[in-house]
């Protein structure tokens, strides 16, 4: 989705003969944007989520408290134009924050945190008609390495068959293993994550941590959302990302790609 921008043309503009008949340029008026674009809005989990008030913080993200921060939005907000609600970091986490994945990797809804599922959860978001989100991070999760688990619909693929080699930690805080693209299983990773997404009922893809090192990551995204068949919001929270990066990405039907760095989008 780009934005649409016209310029006004500079216009001459001939003053009165008593001012000496000095003839001026006035200046390019503002670039005006198409509003009828509109990024998407919402709310995210983390708004409270990294509050140190004693009632928020990181333990706060359950079903419970998704579930009221929908209804007060779609009560509230809704009217205005917002219409996501996302869930941060910790979604697949334990109170100790302790990551879970499923038996081939893919990051699985903690069930203390969401004892009725997720797609529960994200099925009350749509019954009032809003759109659900969730958190992601670029690269390979290290446990998720260590474990060598097999990749869903991908015989032969295994999640260290896709790591770069030396082992290469990767994201804003290194905290995961760098993927190695030029492996057809890496795809085939991310393919498996984003079906599983789809299958949730998800509409909103947050990929975090992405520096300059992780625009391959934010492609694959892309195009495994594509595969998916499932409109999905993708952004990259990058620090930062070059702007220039999202070109990378490729365009498609279901994939929109967006920035803090850049107004740049891939596909709508």
């Amino acid at each position: 989705m780009s934005l649409i921008r016209t310029l006004r043309r500079a216009t001459a503009v001939t003053l009165p003969a008593a001012l000496a008949a000095v003839t001026l340029t006035a200046p390019p008026a503002a670039a005006k944007s198409d509003f009828t674009v509109r990024p998407f809005m919402g709310w995210s989990s983390w708004s409270v989520q990294a509050s140190t008030h004693p009632d928020y913080g990181k333990n706060w993200l359950n079903e419970r408290n998704v579930r009221n921060a929908a209804d007060a939005m779609a009560a509230k907000l809704k009217s205005a134009g917002y219409t996501y609600v996302n869930m941060d970091a910790g979604w697949n986490a334990t109170l100790d924050w302790r990551f879970h994945s499923d038996a081939n990797g893919i990051p699985s809804p903690d069930p203390t945190r969401f004892p009725s599922g997720l797609r529960s959860t994200v099925d009350h978001i749509h019954d009032r008609g809003l759109k659900a989100g969730l958190y992601a991070v670029a690269g390979l999760e290290k446990t998720v390495y260590d474990q060598n688990l097999p990749i869903a619909g991908a015989p032969g693929c295994t999640t260290r068959s896709i790591a770069h080699l030396p082992l290469t930690p990767t994201n804003m805080w290194g905290g995961n293993w760098k993927i190695d693209y030029s492996r057809p299983c890496a795809q085939k990773f991310i393919d498996s994550i984003a079906d599983k997404f789809a299958s949730w009922g998800i509409d909103f893809v947050k990929v975090d941590g992405t520096d300059a090192d992780n625009v391959a990551d934010i492609a694959a995204w892309s195009r495994a959302i594509d595969r998916t068949g499932r409109m999905m919001w993708l952004t990259a929270s990058a620090w930062p990302v070059p702007g220039r990066s999202a070109t990378t990405c490729v365009r498609t039907p279901t994939a929109s790609v967006s920035t803090p760095t850049s107004s740049a989008t891939a596909g709508r």
